[in-house]
């Protein structure tokens, strides 16, 4: 059986070739599988099922598409959280809590974006505490359109800045190390759902890594983390499980 994982394609209206790439990607590679499941950061922001722009229901239609003859999931990240109900039926996604446990070919594997892994970077984690509470969910569901956009395209230029000056090296080792998921974290997390399997996205640093764990009969286990790789202007990528092998690669962007 074939599964594909995927996360952090950051889609947005400014970068078609990113939209064009995923759209492709439904209609060939994905094609062969048997379910996709999306990690998180589909989109590069969003602001309310009701700010959805015409090229939000394209890719809803294509997505809605896919799910009638294959497994679709979905897991919410920090740029697309506010997803709700509206588009997800309009996607034909099932959506997923944000930890996950399934079971492929007898393996269980947990599911998560990867943000919550992130403990020592604790501006971020006070920014997902605030815009995650019920009080601030419900003062932002209140606003009108015209100050939601405002406030996302605000939220955008920050973290684009942020985000171009990971890619460009511009942060020393330290500040990437806290960024990045934290080992006790990782390990806390795969022991606490009792999983020699973990795959998550977020951090945009794509490999495997082996963590040494305790499962709950008390026996000492080596699990395996796999990162998933982000999508951007130049290549993206995607994880394949098949019959008991992960295999995960970039592709180049398809150029309009």
């Amino acid at each position: 059986m074939k599964v594909v994982f995927i996360s952090d394609l950051h889609l947005s209206e400014e970068k078609p070739e990113l939209v064009r790439s995923f759209l492709y990607f439904l209609e060939h590679q994905a094609r062969s599988a048997h379910s996709l499941y999306i990690l998180g950061d589909l989109f590069d922001l969003w602001v309310g099922d009701d700010c959805m722009q015409p090229w939000h229901f394209e890719i809803a239609r294509a997505l809605k598409q896919y799910s009638r003859q294959h497994g679709l999931y979905f897991i919410k990240g920090n740029r697309d959280f506010l997803i709700g109900k509206q588009f997800c039926d309009l996607a034909g996604f099932t959506l997923l809590s944000d930890y996950t446990v399934i079971t492929v070919d007898q393996i269980k594997i947990l599911l998560l974006h990867g943000d919550t892994l992130c403990t020592k970077d604790r501006s971020y984690q006070l920014y997902r505490h605030f815009v995650h509470s019920k009080i601030v969910r419900f003062i932002y569901s209140k606003l009108s359109k015209k100050i939601k956009l405002k406030i996302a395209n605000k939220i955008r230029q920050i973290s684009g800045k942020s985000q171009q000056n990971y890619y460009n090296n511009k942060y020393n080792a330290q500040t990437v190390s806290i960024k990045d998921a934290q080992p006790e974290a990782i390990v806390k997390t795969m022991q606490q759902f009792n999983v020699k399997y973990m795959i998550h996205g977020h951090t945009h640093r794509p490999g495997e890594w082996t963590h040494q764990i305790m499962l709950k009969d008390n026996v000492s286990a080596d699990a395996t983390r796999i990162v998933l790789g982000d999508w951007r202007d130049t290549s993206w990528w995607v994880l394949e499980y098949t019959d008991g092998v992960f295999k995960q690669e970039s592709h180049p962007v398809i150029k309009l």
